[in-house]
């Protein structure tokens, strides 16, 4: 199994854009991220947002770039740093590939947490859309590769 984690593309400043929605930019480096996805043949069952809507444009740009037929999902706690616990134990009942889209400090946290089951190592920077395969190898994770807007 393979586990996708992805930071909303680049956002508008709350003093511009109270909602937050993405930038130009910031749709146009997850477009590019999006892209790759297909062009390496990249298929994912689910896709969870946070719900906020930086986070939910971001999953909806991957969802039509894939060609994904299925209904996006909302877990709240992709924007909440004190429930990195309730979202790997969710992850646990996961057997297909899926990404979930979220926010700086939780996905950080996240990573750290499943590959070296501490929260206190930051082991990839998460700039905005970038996204980390993780890879299921027993009863572990590790870091199969990472997508930056910049590389691309």
């Amino acid at each position: 199994m393979k586990l996708y984690l992805m930071r909303h593309g680049e956002a508008y400043d709350a003093q511009v854009q109270i909602q937050r929605p993405l930038t130009e930019k910031g749709r146009d480096e997850v477009q590019r991220v999006a892209n790759m996805l297909v062009k390496n043949n990249i298929n994912i069952a689910d896709i969870f947002h946070s719900g906020v809507l930086r986070a939910q444009q971001t999953a909806e740009i991957v969802a039509q770039t894939l060609n994904f037929q299925r209904k996006l999902q909302i877990m709240p706690q992709l924007n909440k740093p004190d429930d990195v616990d309730i979202i790997v134990d969710k992850i646990s009942g996961f057997v297909d590939d899926t990404l979930l889209v979220g926010h700086i400090p939780v996905m950080p946290l996240l990573v750290s947490e499943l590959v070296t089951n501490t929260k206190d190592q930051e082991i990839v920077i998460f700039e905005p859309a970038s996204l980390v395969c993780l890879e299921k190898i027993e009863e572990n994770w590790g870091i199969g590769w990472v997508i930056k807007p910049s590389l691309n």
